[in-house]
């Protein structure tokens, strides 16, 4: 189907394809290994400046939020990323202010445990993406893009991984501190008859 994936429109797209084997009776157990589609994205602004600062928005520019997944009845979901992508998505408004030496997690309430979900990315897609953010500190108000093709480990958002990026921010500098991947834990799911 095609599916667009935005703040508003959050659901987790989880598949499994196994096979019986008639061969032990037709009632032995049959071990489904259970994937997810989607990808999940949070961030965390810290504060490791000498002063507090208020974080007025954060929000992702260049990343592709449509796709078209095919569902066959065996094998994994394949899919294709539309050729559009935007800009001030999953838009973040905290206006919250920061201790020096504290930090502001977002997406806290966005599918997977305070992420955001979204279509895997292959790299060519997330060369040009970036994490758009405005924050205020003293008298001063500043605007900073981060490119998330900077980290040199991560380059790609895959499918049923959890990435967790966090920037700090130190007297008017941004740093694009460390990146986190994890993958989901689900519990395990038991189907009756």
């Amino acid at each position: 189907g095609n599916w667009t994936l935005t703040k508003d429109n959050q659901f987790d797209f989880i598949y499994a394809s196994a096979t019986r084997n008639v061969a032990t009776g037709g009632y032995a157990p049959v071990p489904m290994e259970f994937k997810h589609l989607f990808a999940a994205v949070t961030v965390e602004v810290k504060n490791v400046s000498s002063a507090e600062l208020t974080l007025n928005s954060l929000s992702f520019s260049n990343i592709k939020t449509s796709g078209n997944a095919n569902v066959p009845f065996q094998g994994n979901v394949s899919y294709t990323l539309a050729a559009s992508s935007g800009t001030g998505l999953f838009p973040e408004n905290p206006g919250q202010t920061i201790a020096r030496g504290g930090s502001c997690s977002l997406y806290a309430s966005y599918g997977e445990g305070g992420a955001f979900l979204i279509w895997p990315h292959s790299a060519p897609d997330l060369v040009n993406a970036t994490i758009e953010l405005t924050y205020r500190q003293g008298n001063s108000n500043s605007t900073a893009s981060v490119n998330l093709a900077e980290n040199p480990t991560i380059k790609t958002w895959a499918a049923g991984n959890k990435y967790i990026y966090k920037i700090d921010i130190s007297d008017n500098t941004i740093s694009f501190d460390v990146i986190r991947v994890v993958d989901w834990i689900n519990d395990d799911i038991i189907l009756e008859e």
